[in-house]
């Protein structure tokens, strides 16, 4: 939260403040404790206040510019991790845990003897001070997780890394009251097992899933996309769909330059690149892509009333509606895309 950054991660942490500095009253649920519990907290907040505002002055804006600033960024993050940063895919649970927690880290096996584990030895030792930080820590951990499982619609490791290494301090409560030895041999002989039915579930299980859909879409864009290529030695192609054969049709991957989700008119255009970059060296850097492919499930999401709302998604779906005024003619539309060619200056 000091630092400024406006994830959910971060706003937790004055929540924690306040279970940590009250633990000491479910102790004794005397009165005194938790007065002494009240002022922990508060004193707690001030200073995570104080160290927020002076990292960030940007906040003491005297109209308040820089309090809605961080409020605007807050909810646009958690708007794009609902929304799969503006692509609207749709992850379960499930997908997570084979996808990031089984596939990256550690066995859900693992990680629910854990819970159980330590469950266990916090009833047993709720009075007992040594515990006070391991309590604080399972539930940063498990409100974390749950967060990340539930309200983010992303199969991302990066995004778990934080929560993984705080869950690994829980391993000290299991060496305190087991012995060490134990606590990590379970932990390994589980997690080798993870590892050998994740890859029995990426090599072998997933690959059976019908993609027949992604297959004919893809041959509709090789169609397409074939007769515009004739005129181009290395073309360069930004397009919001990369599950084509490309090799097969003479291209290499450094052809293809990704769109995600939205398209902004620096994409497009070096003018607004060098605007957006102001760097002494960023026209160098700046690809003009002779061949755009938009999917037109991307223009219709971007373009939808409730994408509007977003102030990406509107530039996104202005920049797709006057791709003429970059000087992209669009030369193709089938069923599923839009293919744009950049026309030469005149």
């Amino acid at each position: 939260m000091a630092i400024g950054v406006a994830k959910f991660q971060a706003v937790m942490f004055f929540p924690l403040i306040c279970f940590y500095a009250f633990l000491p009253f479910w102790k004794t649920l005397e009165v005194k404790s938790f007065v002494s519990s009240c002022l922990e907290s508060l004193k707690g907040i001030a200073l995570g206040l104080c160290i927020w505002v002076i990292t960030n002055p940007y906040l003491l804006h005297p109209k308040g510019v820089g309090i809605q600033v961080w409020w605007n960024m807050f909810v646009a993050n958690m708007h794009s991790n609902a929304t799969n940063h503006g692509t609207y895919i749709d992850l379960s649970v499930w997908d997570k845990i084979i996808n990031v927690l089984l596939g990256f880290f550690i066995n859900p096996l693992l990680m629910v003897l854990g819970f159980v584990a330590l469950g266990l030895i916090f009833i047993k030792n709720f009075k007992n001070p040594r515990f006070y930080i391991f309590w604080t820590i399972f539930v940063a951990f498990a409100i974390s997780i749950l967060y990340l499982l539930l309200a983010v619609n992303k199969d991302w490791g990066i995004y778990y890394v934080s929560s993984i290494y705080l869950g690994i301090l829980l391993l000290i409560p299991l060496c305190m009251v087991f012995q060490a030895r134990n606590v990590l041999l379970i932990a390994f002989v589980v997690q080798l097992g993870g590892i050998f039915l994740s890859g029995v579930q990426k090599n072998f299980l997933k690959h059976r899933s019908d993609i027949s859909a992604i297959q004919t879409k893809s041959q509709e864009l090789e169609e397409n996309l074939a007769p515009l290529l004739t005129q181009y030695k290395d073309p360069k192609i930004c397009t919001s769909w990369v599950n084509f054969s490309y090799l097969s049709m003479g291209l290499k991957y450094s052809n293809l330059y990704q769109i995600f989700g939205t398209i902004a008119p620096y994409v497009l255009d070096e003018q607004e690149f060098q605007k957006r970059f102001p760097y002494k060296d960023s026209k160098k850097y700046f690809k003009q892509c002779d061949v755009v492919i938009i999917e037109k499930r991307m223009y219709e999401k971007n373009c939808s009333a409730q994408s509007l709302e977003d102030l990406s998604q509107r530039l996104s779906c202005e920049t797709l509606k006057n791709m003429a005024h970059f000087r992209y003619q669009l030369k193709k539309e089938s069923e599923n895309f839009l293919i744009y060619v950049l026309e030469e200056k005149k």
